[in-house]
């Protein structure tokens, strides 16, 4: 699939994806929402983002919030699971098949765990923020300073990380040296027969012979 099949980065997010902030709904009459449905809740921190930040964001939300186990950040192999099988439901969605590359895999891992260092910094200022003005009992203060230094702890592996290559297409530049040839080696057998070759041909004889 190509590139450009790729959700767009740029989206209106929830910003918020934790585990408080979605609803299991069970309702065995089936007269509201069926059962086993997921709803997203608490929307007022949505906005536009990165749609990899969302992604970055969940996966720090892992570690929790009450008691912040960063342990718990999903590893290499989980990550590229959960962002294929994410690639492929939102393809489907879209109505463009359901086949995902490795390279799409690995270039939104990429993306995804450099944007988790922007979502540290953001809840980081976020916990400042509200340890100054906010009535809730909580160690605001504290928690600001396990982001900054999940932040700083997870700099540099994330910022080494770089995007899979576009592979290029190999050029084959084929020269005879005919500048260099002599009037006599010009007049011999093998020679003439090189000339009388359209240069396609030749192209293919050479590429036979790599």
């Amino acid at each position: 699939m190509c590139e450009r099949c790729l959700p767009k980065p740029f989206h209106l997010l929830h910003r918020r994806a934790i585990a408080t902030a979605w609803k299991v709904f069970s309702c065995p009459a089936r007269t509201c929402t069926p059962a086993g449905s997921i709803k997203f809740i608490d929307y007022e921190y949505a906005g536009y983002n990165y749609q990899a930040f969302d992604i970055g964001n969940h996966f720090n939300e892992f570690a929790g919030l009450n008691e912040v186990d960063y342990s718990y950040y999903p590893e290499r192999s989980v990550q590229l699971l959960w962002l294929r099988s994410y690639l492929e439901a939102y393809k489907e969605l879209k109505g463009l098949g359901s086949e995902v590359s490795d390279r799409e895999v690995k270039t939104l891992y990429v993306q995804v765990n450099q944007f988790a260092l922007a979502s540290h910094f953001f809840w980081g200022l976020w916990a400042l923020i509200q340890a100054k003005f906010s009535t809730i009992d909580f160690d605001f203060l504290g928690y600001a300073v396990l982001r900054f230094n999940q932040y700083f702890k997870m700099k540099p592996e994330a910022a080494a990380l770089s995007l899979p290559k576009k592979k290029k297409p190999h050029l084959l530049i084929i020269s005879l040296g005919f500048c260099a040839t002599t009037p006599r080696q010009q007049q011999s057998a093998p020679f003439r027969a090189l000339t009388r070759r359209p240069l396609l041909s030749w192209t293919s004889f050479f590429i036979q012979r790599l």
